[in-house]
């Protein structure tokens, strides 16, 4: 079975083949004592073995010569975080270009269901705007409601630290 790794940034897309070129290292580091509990600490550090890496003539050889110049066994974790950081510079710059629209879009929703509360004095959780053809027959039907534009705005406020993945480390540590 091949599992495919991509990785790289928006200028460069290497892709760094089969699952065999991974060591998985799981340690233990030390009994610990938490929540009144007696523990064993582990860890788990994946890595790629770039000397394998190097016999196999699927992989880019600037691939190659990158991951050797870090060092012959490559910690993984650094570059997800890398790959994944890309994806969320690319998805800011996506919303910065469709901002204009998306805001637009959101007021006229909005503004459809505030017009409904304000004329009927009643909340509403969702309208319908139908469009009816010359023998009165619904042609159409388009769902009016603000649950999307309230998720969006929370994604984005909840994710916009992403964009600086590569400067934070996730641990499954608990303070004691």
């Amino acid at each position: 079975m091949t599992v495919t790794l991509v990785i790289g940034c928006l200028r460069r897309c290497e892709t760094i083949h089969s699952i065999e070129h991974f060591l998985c290292k799981c340690l233990s580091l030390k009994p610990v004592d938490r929540a009144k509990k007696r523990l064993i600490e582990h860890y788990v550090q994946i890595s790629i073995d770039v000397s394998r890496l190097e016999e196999d003539k699927l992989v880019k050889r600037q691939v190659v010569d990158e991951l050797k110049a870090i060092d012959r066994y490559v910690d993984v974790k650094p570059l997800i975080r890398e790959y994944l950081e890309c994806f969320m510079r690319l998805h800011h710059t996506v919303r910065d270009v469709i901002a204009d629209r998306v805001n637009k879009s959101d007021e006229i929703i909005l503004t459809i269901l505030e017009r409904y509360r304000t004329t009927f004095n009643e909340d509403v959780l969702a309208l319908g705007v139908v469009a009816i053809d010359d023998d009165d027959k619904v042609v159409e039907e388009i769902p009016v409601f603000d649950e999307p534009v309230r998720r969006r705005k929370w994604l984005i406020k909840k994710n916009h630290l992403i964009t600086n993945l590569s400067f934070h480390f996730i641990t499954s540590e608990v303070e004691a």
